[in-house]
Formats: C-alpha cells, sequence, structure tokens
C-alpha cells in the first residue's frame, strides 16, 4: 500500500512538471510574438520619415534578428526539454531507489523482528540450560556424597572383616587347643585304665568294689563323652557362624569349659583333695583340662591306697 501511494505521487509531480514545461515555451514565444508586434508599430510612426526601402530594410533587419532569436529559443527549448527528460529519468532512477530502500527497509525490519525472536528463544533457551545446569551440579554434589558415603561404609566393613578375621584366627587357635586337650585327656585316660589294671593285678578288688568303681568309671566316661560331644557340637556352630561371617566372642567357649569343670569338680570326694595336684601312682601335674577321666582315676587310685595302708 506504501509503494503505490509513493508512485502516484511522484506520477502527480511528473504531470506538474510537464505541465510547467509547456507553460514557459508558450511564454517565451509570447514574449517573441509581442515583442514583433511592438515592432510594427514603431514603424508605422516612423514612415513619415523614412522611405520604403529603408523601413523594408528595418523590417527585414528585425526580421531576421526575430528569427534569429527564435531559433535560439527554440534550440534552448529543446535543451531545456531534453534537461528535463535527464531530470525525468533521474527522477524515475531516485523514486526507483527510494522504492527499493523501502524494501530494504521492510525487509530490515522484518529481520530485526526474526532476530528479536531468536534472542528472546536463545535466552529461553539459556534459562533453561543454565536451570538444568544447576540441577546437574547438585546431582553432582549428592552423587559425590553418597560415594563418600560408600566409601566410608566400606572401610568400616574392612575393619569388621579385619575384627572377625582375627576372631576367626582365635577361634581356629581354641579349637585346636581343645583337640589338644582331648587328645592328651584321652592318653591319660588310656593310661589311667592301665594303671587301674596294674592295681587290679597286684591286689584283687572284691567284686563289691569293683562294681562301684565300674560304675563310678561308666558314669564319669558317660559324662567325658556327653561334654566332648557337646563341644564338638558347639565347635560346629562356630565354624557355621564364622562362615556366616558372625562375630563370636572368644570367651564363649572357655566359659563353657569353665562350667564344665566345675560341675565335674563338685562331684569329687572330699577325701582327695590331697591328691588333686598329682596323680597318686606317676606324681604328674594333672591337667586342669582333664575334668572326668582324671577325677575318676584319680579316686580310684586314692581309695587304692588308702586300702593298702589299712591292710599293711
Amino acid at each position: 500500500m506504501t509503494r503505490q501511494q509513493t508512485k502516484k505521487n511522484y506520477s502527480l509531480r511528473k504531470l506538474k512538471t510537464g505541465t510547467a514545461s509547456v507553460a514557459v515555451a508558450l511564454t517565451v514565444l509570447g514574449a517573441g510574438f509581442a515583442n514583433q508586434t511592438e515592432v510594427r508599430a514603431e514603424g508605422v510612426n516612423t514612415t513619415t520619415s523614412l522611405t520604403e526601402k529603408a523601413k523594408y530594410d528595418a523590417l527585414r533587419d528585425e526580421n531576421t534578428g526575430l528569427r534569429g532569436d527564435r531559433t535560439k529559443l527554440v534550440k534552448k527549448l529543446e535543451e531545456e526539454q531534453e534537461k528535463s527528460k535527464n531530470l525525468e529519468k533521474e527522477k524515475q532512477k531516485l523514486e526507483n531507489q527510494a522504492l527499493n530502500f523501502q524494501d530494504v527497509i521492510e525487509t530490515q525490519e522484518k529481520e530485526n523482528e526474526d532476530l528479536k525472536t531468536t534472542l528472546a528463544k536463545t535466552t529461553k533457551e539459556n534459562e533453561i540450560s543454565e536451570a538444568s545446569r544447576k540441577g546437574l551440579s547438585r546431582d553432582l554434589e549428592a552423587s559425590r556424597a553418597a560415594k563418600k558415603e560408600l566409601e566410608a561404609k566400606h572401610q568400616k566393613l574392612e575393619a569388621d572383616y579385619q575384627v572377625s578375621e582375627t576372631s576367626r584366627k582365635g577361634l581356629s587357635r581354641d579349637l585346636e587347643a581343645s583337640r589338644e586337650a582331648n587328645k592328651k585327656v584321652t592318653s591319660e585316660l588310656t593310661q589311667a585304665k592301665a594303671q587301674l589294671s596294674a592295681l587290679e593285678e597286684s591286689k584283687k578288688l572284691s567284686e563289691k568294689e569293683k562294681a562301684e568303681l565300674q560304675a563310678k568309671l561308666d558314669a564319669q566316661g558317660k559324662a567325658l563323652k556327653e561334654q566332648l560331644a557337646k563341644q564338638t557340637e558347639e565347635l560346629a556352630k562356630l565354624r557355621a557362624e564364622k562362615a556366616a561371617g558372625s562375630k563370636i566372642p572368644a570367651t564363649k567357649l572357655a566359659n563353657k569349659e569353665r562350667s564344665g569343670r566345675a560341675a565335674q569338680t563338685a562331684t569329687r570326694p572330699s577325701q582327695n583333695k590331697g591328691t588333686r595336684s598329682q596323680l597318686p601312682s606317676t606324681g604328674e601335674a594333672v591337667n586342669p583340662f582333664f575334668t572326668a577321666a582324671a577325677a575318676t582315676v584319680m579316686v580310684s587310685a586314692g581309695m587304692l591306697a588308702l586300702k593298702r595302708k589299712e591292710e599293711n
């Protein structure tokens, strides 16, 4: 719409310019004719003093001058018309340039609007990216904190494992010690039986005493077997707990062994208190792990010793 209005304004200007050029030409021609009429009037006034020839020459010279002036004016008019055409072309060129400039301005305005839209979109995307970056930063910090926590838990597990390994080694040592004690108990029980057999051969005991001693030996042997079975069961449980990673105090087994020894010690005869530190036949020191078998042997040996003293 703006471009069409501009073309219309330029067309009106062009029409006005052409009309002005024609008016200028008519004015010039009118001036020439007016001058010719004035010259003729002046010639009539001088006819009384000049001859016809002089008049003719004057008119001819004047006409020649007027023709020359007319030719100059026509030439000048043509030059002005040429200038007008050139100016019109220049004006048209300027109008086209103005229209082109108008198109360029409209294009620039559209590009500016597009740039504004792009800038707003880019700003929004930058805000979203910044929010996302902050979120990722928070996630990274949380991940680092979780990693530190996991490392702390790992170190704690390593320490627990070391404690468990130490406890396992202690239990293994206790197990080996218990096995050695059982071996010694079995060995001394065998020795006690051999000594008892020797005592029986040296002096025949009455059937009643033999029965009593045999009953005591059987009872003590049964108690020993039960205790060994319990210890074996406890050791199996300890192995299972060790394999499962459980922590069992190393003093548990020792406490049970002390309880078993205390219970068996309570069954010993009061008259044999003086023989607890040594075996009556060999004089060897009594092992604290020798519970049932050692007590039985010592009781039997003590009774036989007293029997001999009475007979002697």
